[in-house]
């Protein structure tokens, strides 16, 4: 019985015990596969859930930045992200294609703008084109005109400065008469060699005058009219000599008969008018023409003039000296004179070429006279208008040709004190004869 009852203890101890043992033998295995699985986990490669972010990768692909936990909302479709360009201060990003970005540098220069002048289109930073990259009109508060109308063209190789008035004007143009009230005429065209004669505030009137010695003349009226001088009326006193129609005489006007013809005169009056011709000996250095009966007339401190219309040799002018003008004494026996002379000139023995000479000297004539050649060709057988008139202030003498200056004498005047006579002189160099003719000579002078 007791037996029984240790062999049935016996039997339920070692029962108990071997399932005690299998419980530990499982719990110590589940133990081993839980520790297992942590250490995998642990030592897992990336991307490795539970990982701070700085271990989140493949191996090439690692994320850096949070320094705790941030939130990231990534799209729910398939997508690309976007990656660093490096971006620097100023840049931009674009889409460069479909689904593609490029980044824009900024420019260094100063003062570009956005434009989409680049490759295909692209923004690029650009200056703004004003032949098409601007619309509407300027206004004149920015330095525009206001209107889409105004042009301005001239200036093409440096920057020019125009000045406007300060005030509201207007514009002269060339599509109007400037009038009178703007400083013009009014007028579109002007009388040829006519002298404009004021008429307050409407347009000017012309006077014309093709008489010539002619002036202009103010009359009891106060217009202006074209006459001949009055001698007793005008400021400078007037000499003048005027050849008579059909013979070889003069009449003076404003002075005693003092003109001296030479006796080898004849008249040749001719379609210009009434002229005296002067013909010279067959021999060597005969002389003809008219001049002063002295040399006492004038003086240059008087601000002399003289005037006269000649015609030259008919046929020649080799050969011959012509002597023109103001003179101290007699100039016909040398092309350099020793007298004061204030003279126009053509001598074939010391011209070398057929041009009028403006000639002036004081005293040592000889050896320092003042010689101009003129532009003016002269001629056989041609009118010349011939004009001497100085000043004393100045002072100067100006040599004028068919009205036109031709020269001017500022040196070797003759002294404003000195007396001086006039005349038209021709003298012949060879043995033949030779000729001047004179129509007129006026002398005037202001005291």
């Amino acid at each position: 019985m007791i037996v029984r009852l240790l062999s049935k203890s016996a039997a339920q101890f070692h029962k108990k015990m071997n399932s005690q043992s299998s419980s530990r033998i499982l719990n110590a295995v589940l133990g081993l596969f839980c520790i297992f699985i942590l250490w995998s986990v642990v030592h897992a490669a990336t991307p490795n859930p539970g990982h701070p972010w700085t271990e989140v990768g493949d191996g090439t692909f690692q994320v850096t930045g949070p320094t705790s936990l941030r939130t990231y909302t990534l799209p729910d479709t398939n997508a690309s992200i976007l990656t660093n360009y490096n971006l620097n201060q100023g840049d931009l990003l674009y889409a460069d294609a479909a689904s593609s970005s490029a980044r824009l540098p900024k420019d260094t220069n100063a003062t570009r703008y956005l434009s989409n002048t680049g490759t295909n289109n692209n923004p690029l930073w650009a200056l703004i084109n004003l032949a098409n990259g601007v619309t509407g009109i300027l206004t004149s508060v920015n330095g525009g005109t206001g209107n889409g109308f105004t042009k301005f063209t001239g200036p093409t190789t440096s920057e020019k400065t125009f000045t406007l008035p300060d005030a509201s004007a207007s514009v002269l143009t060339s599509a109007a008469a400037v009038t009178v009230g703007q400083g013009g005429t009014g007028l579109s065209s002007l009388t040829s060699n006519g002298v404009l004669i004021g008429n307050a505030g409407s347009n000017p009137t012309f006077v014309t005058n093709t008489v010539e010695g002619q002036v202009l003349t103010a009359s009891s009226s106060g217009a202006w009219l074209a006459d001949y001088p009055s001698i007793t009326a005008s400021p400078r006193r007037l000499m003048a000599f005027y050849k008579n129609a059909g013979a070889a005489t003069f009449t003076t006007v404003g002075t005693a008969a003092i003109l001296t013809v030479s006796a080898t005169s004849s008249s040749a009056d001719d379609s210009f008018g009434a002229f005296e011709n002067a013909a010279t000996g067959l021999a060597a250095n005969s002389v003809s023409g008219v001049i002063t009966s002295n040399f006492t007339q004038v003086r240059r401190a008087w601000e002399i003039e003289y005037y006269t219309v000649i015609k030259t040799d008919p046929t020649a002018i080799t050969s011959l000296r012509y002597w023109v003008g103001f003179f101290g004494a007699n100039p016909d026996s040398t092309s350099t004179t020793t007298t004061n002379m204030i003279a126009f000139r053509y001598a074939t023995d010391a011209d070398g070429t057929s041009f009028w000479r403006a000639v002036t000297c004081v005293t040592t004539c000889a050896t320092a006279p003042s010689i101009t050649t003129t532009s003016v060709a002269i001629a056989a057988n041609t009118l010349y208008k011939l004009r001497i008139v100085c000043r004393n202030v100045v002072p100067d003498c100006k040599f004028y040709i068919n009205d036109v200056l031709a020269a001017t004498q500022t040196v070797s005047l003759p002294a404003a004190s000195s007396l001086l006579g006039w005349g038209n002189r021709v003298t012949t160099l060879s043995g033949a004869v030779r000729n001047i003719k004179t129509s007129r000579i006026n002398v005037a002078h202001n005291y």
